[in-house]
């Protein structure tokens, strides 16, 4: 009845700005193609598509859906990602989810495949150790984190809906910078440590916050769990592994 096309090899900032990118971007390309060639099997199919999506020349600005298309999608995973969502465009029973940064349990807690939330979770905990947490780039950029939860209940409230309107971001509503979350969770891990900053790894645009205002018009309110909630969650995972 429904299909969930949530499939990707994906990874953090340093897997996408490296050689990775382009064999990614031809997978994914080819599952996106075989999913949407068998859409009308079902009756509905969310699609995942990616904050990516969005220009890198309008990156310090507040991205909603009005903006997708309207520059150079971030890396080879952006421009995949937004030719799926067109081609959802043309798929009758399609929806689109254009997500910001997921994180929680469950997620890739290894190599350069993590996402900056794990990835940072994993140095917190290692820092009671070292005594210092290495950050890519100085610490300035600016992204929203929802966690898995929530973004569970926003992909079931868009796929079960009555109403549909296009591809719409699920996200949260609070940026915060990346040096921000390091310091959270060294106080969630119980670690004194330093934060070291690395210039010389990939860090992503500088700014990536996107615009809920769309999900509230058409499906209401929702739930957003706090990051001192959500992280400890997260690094609770981490330490039970």
């Amino acid at each position: 009845d429904w299909v969930f096309h949530l499939a990707a090899d994906m990874g953090g900032v340093g897997y996408f700005h490296s050689d990775a990118d382009w064999g990614a971007a031809m997978r994914n390309g080819r599952i996106t193609l075989n999913v949407l060639e068998n859409a009308d099997l079902c009756d509905r199919l969310f699609y995942a598509a990616s904050a990516c999506v969005y220009p890198i020349e309008r990156a310090g600005e507040l991205m909603d859906e009005t903006m997708i298309g309207s520059g150079t999608p971030d890396a080879l995973y952006g421009a995949e990602k937004l030719h799926g969502l067109r081609l959802c465009s043309k798929t009758p029973n399609a929806r689109v989810g254009v997500f910001d940064t997921v994180y929680g349990p469950l997620q890739e807690h290894e190599g350069r495949r993590m996402k900056f939330p794990t990835a940072v979770a994993t140095k917190a905990i290692a820092a009671r150790e070292t005594g210092r947490l290495e950050l890519w780039g100085d610490g300035t950029q600016t992204r929203c984190y929802l966690d898995i939860d929530d973004a569970i209940d926003r992909v079931l409230t868009v796929i079960t809906a009555d109403r549909y309107e296009g591809p719409v971001n699920i996200g949260a509503a609070t940026p915060v910078s990346c040096r921000e979350i390091a310091e959270l969770c060294l106080d969630l891990a119980g670690a004194e440590a330093e934060i070291v900053f690395n210039l010389s790894e990939p860090s992503g645009v500088p700014a990536r916050v996107t615009s809920q205002a769309k999900y509230h018009a058409v499906y209401g309110d929702t739930h957003e769990a706090g990051y001192r909630d959500g992280f400890a969650k997260l690094i609770d995972w981490l330490e039970a592994l």
